[in-house]
């Protein structure tokens, strides 16, 4: 475990050790929960940084560029 930990650390990855969702081991919940909130936190800074679309977290960059060439969908 040590070695996950040392390269995610190196690599500026999130570590949360093993686990195992089939025997609820290391608290599954609590790391699904932590991976959404670094998620959101990211796509939170990115938006204020400029860097990203509100419009792109809520639709999805695909739908913001498709284009439509049939007149019916």
């Amino acid at each position: 475990m040590k070695e996950g930990a040392d390269f995610a650390l190196k690599n500026d990855l999130l570590w949360f050790g093993e686990t195992s969702c089939s025997e609820n081991l290391n608290n599954v919940a609590e790391i699904f929960e932590g991976l959404l909130e670094s998620v959101h936190t990211t796509q939170t800074d990115l938006v204020k940084q400029g860097l990203k679309l509100l419009a792109d977290i809520k639709d999805g960059e695909e739908e913001r560029t498709m284009t439509y060439n049939r007149c019916c969908y």
